[in-house]
């Protein structure tokens, strides 16, 4: 839903199809794109004027959150047991990865300055923070 935030009106409607169930959004406003995770395993890219999906690729499914690392164009999604990384390119988005975690690590954040990936997870006693770093560059950079 498209609000108007200085009349709070609702000015549209958007679907997020093929993106059901959707869960974790990103925005990469340079660019005026919004990436959404659906929990079906699809993560869709929507231009943010038109709302027309511009361009999709599989995930891992059950994604909770997305991250989006602004300097390296890299949406990272985090699911249950994965971390997907998808490389954001002018013709589109490209998978890159899953990366395998524990399996009820469903949140992250992303340090742009140093491309890390953190995750958090518990079990019954404990709990957990996780980093992940870039091992190397992707092609097709915009």
């Amino acid at each position: 839903v498209v609000i108007n935030p200085k009349t709070n009106i609702v000015e549209s409607e958007w679907s997020t199809l093929p993106a059901s169930g959707p869960h974790g959004l990103a925005i990469d406003s340079s660019a005026g794109h919004l990436f959404i995770a659906g929990h079906n395993g699809k993560l869709i890219e929507i231009n943010l004027k038109t709302g027309k999906v511009i361009s999709q690729v599989m995930i891992a499914p059950g994604t909770d959150q997305i991250s989006f690392d602004l300097t390296s164009q890299i949406i990272y999604c985090a699911s249950q047991g994965y971390i997907s990384a998808v490389k954001e390119t002018s013709t589109g988005m490209q998978a890159i990865g899953n990366t395998p975690t524990p399996q009820h690590a469903h949140t992250l954040a992303v340090d742009s300055f140093r491309h890390e990936v953190w995750i958090s997870y518990a079990d019954k006693e404990h709990s957990y923070l996780q980093k992940f770093a870039r091992t190397h560059e992707t092609s097709g950079a915009k």
